[in-house]
């Protein structure tokens, strides 16, 4: 055997590499030695650096890689930069799950982050629409017509309002009378809340409040793990959000109303501010009505939920229990969502409520009357006590 093929045989792993590097220095028997030394040479230099020659391979492909990386992150960074105002704002929006209360289907919607937590109002409130000494529970009340004399009272309150435009338009498209709840967080509320008090609806804010478990109930949603000032921001950024409405409702809140120290801190701006309660009564431990009565604030509780189950029929039925329960009590609160079903099921109750001899009232209506023996009963106690 050749000494070029001992060392090829050397340096080579393989019998496949042998036998063909083999074939190919016997097919170069006439080159100049020099020559097939050197090549036989760098061969063997190859062969010993292998690893390294991957490696090298190896850094030069991550390289490439990265470099790429680099010049599509600082293309995107640069058009965000001379991006138009409008693509700007589309930046902060998201789309999220928001369920209409706890148990409810979920529904994706588009909601607007701000993107501070600063203090926002919707539009400026307006001093002057406001009468003197009245608060605003009292004083943006709509105000009812002729009632039926002697006949029960039912509220029908709409929750979740302002994220679904079309449903929430249609809302406000039905018979007057309705009080509509709205979502802080949505957007265009100037503009919706007052087509809903032209249309004679009264308004309430759906204040989103921390749930039991993982459902997501809004951005800037009060929670117990808030420090005292945080809290305080977030319900000033929720209660300002836009005007006109005579009081407050829980969105979800499983867990924050069963936290007293939360609900008196929320009590206490609510009280400032003149505004009534509606415990929408998400779990049976809630502290929200409680509360409120010691504070001597005005509030009502949830008695039904019209549309835990999304079918026309379901909810036919939830409406006639509501009639029945105002005909023993002389008044009931339904709560119902801006679902198609209930839109639909509206859209045959409300026309037959004249015939029945049902009274469809305001929330603040309700609760005025409420408030009164309250104060009553009040002023009995401080008397017996003196």
């Amino acid at each position: 055997m050749s000494h070029y093929k001992e060392q090829i045989l050397k340096y080579s792993s393989t019998s496949q590499r042998r036998n063909m590097l083999i074939r190919n220095t016997d097919a170069i028997p006439s080159a100049p030695v020099g020559l097939r030394e050197n090549i036989l040479h760098l061969w063997q230099q190859l062969w010993q650096r292998r690893r390294y020659a991957l490696f090298g391979g190896y850094l030069l492909l991550m390289g490439f890689a990265l470099g790429v990386i680099y010049l599509y992150a600082s293309g995107r960074a640069g058009h965000a930069a001379t991006a138009p105002a409008s693509k700007q704002i589309a930046a902060v929006e998201k789309v999220l799950p928001i369920p209409f209360e706890e148990g409810h289907r979920q529904t994706e919607v588009v909601v607007r982050l701000p993107e501070t937590l600063e203090v926002a109002p919707g539009f400026p409130r307006i001093e002057e629409e406001v009468t003197e000494g009245a608060p605003l529970w009292q004083a943006n009340a709509v105000a009812v017509g002729t009632l039926l004399p002697g006949r029960p009272k039912i509220s029908i309150v709409i929750d979740d309002l302002g994220i679904v435009k079309s449903n929430t338009r249609r809302m406000i498209d039905l018979s007057p009378g309705l009080t509509l709840s709205f979502l802080p967080y949505a957007s265009d509320l100037k503009e919706m809340t007052s087509l809903a008090r032209r249309r004679g609806h009264e308004l309430m804010l759906h204040l989103p409040m921390q749930p039991q478990g993982d459902a997501f109930p809004g951005p800037h949603a009060l929670n117990s793990g808030l420090g005292e000032k945080e809290l305080h921001r977030q319900i000033l950024w929720n209660l300002d959000r836009f005007d006109g409405y005579v009081g407050i409702n829980n969105h979800m809140g499983s867990a924050f109303t069963e936290d007293s120290m939360g609900i008196s801190r929320l009590l206490s701006v609510v009280e400032d501010r003149g505004l009534l309660v509606l415990d929408s009564r998400t779990t049976n431990n809630s502290v929200l009505a409680d509360l409120s009565e010691q504070r001597e604030i005005p509030y009502t509780v949830r008695d039904i939920f019209l549309d835990n189950t999304q079918d026309v029929e379901y909810i036919l039925d939830q409406l006639e229990r509501l009639e029945k329960m105002a005909r023993r009590h002389g008044s009931a609160v339904a709560i119902g969502h801006p679902y198609d079903e209930t839109i639909r099921a509206l859209e045959i109750w409300l026309p037959k409520l004249k015939e029945k001899g049902i009274n469809l009232v305001p929330l603040s209506h309700i609760v005025e009357g409420k408030y009164r023996k309250t104060l009553i009963a009040h002023s009995g106690m401080d008397m017996a006590a003196e």
